[in-house]
């Protein structure tokens, strides 16, 4: 039993905590100031930690390609998001909650890029985001398949 919550714990951790991590990173480090969400980290009082990353990774910058920027912070979310779901969901079999919970997962993914190309909510349609993050769902769900060697999800 021990065995499988360390696997469990190292599975999560590498599958979960550091993609978050690794997104969490490039986001605050390279992305745009001009983004809604710094302006709410500085009413928050989170200006001095946000200055020390950006000075830290700005000096990559240059160096870091476009897709890496914009595009896969938000596939490695994706990927975080579905494969937590996994763990928390994929040994119920019948359960209402889990058919809830993985069908979050390519709602919250893809739904909102369709509502920026109508212009329904505020952003820009990137057609690389809608597959960035179907091949984030994939991975995570072909990466627990595997780990945990099951048939069926």
């Amino acid at each position: 039993m021990n065995n499988i919550m360390n696997r469990k714990k190292y599975l999560l951790i590498f599958n979960f905590l550091i993609p978050l991590f690794i997104a969490a990173m490039i986001y605050i480090g390279a992305r745009p100031l001009s983004l809604k969400m710094f302006h709410w980290v500085s009413l928050l009082g989170g200006n001095e930690f946000l200055f020390i990353i950006r000075q830290n990774i700005s000096q990559f910058n240059h160096n870091i390609p476009y897709l890496i920027i914009y595009n896969l912070p938000s596939a490695l979310w994706i990927y975080s998001y579905t494969y937590i779901i996994l763990i928390l969901w994929g040994q119920e079999r019948t359960s209402v909650y889990k058919k809830l919970w993985i069908i979050s997962v390519p709602t919250l993914a893809i739904v909102p890029e369709f509502l920026q190309k109508v212009s329904l909510i505020s952003g820009t349609f990137d057609l690389i985001d809608v597959f960035g993050n179907l091949l984030g769902i994939l991975f995570a769900c072909s990466i627990y398949k595997v780990s945990f060697k099951l048939k069926k999800l």
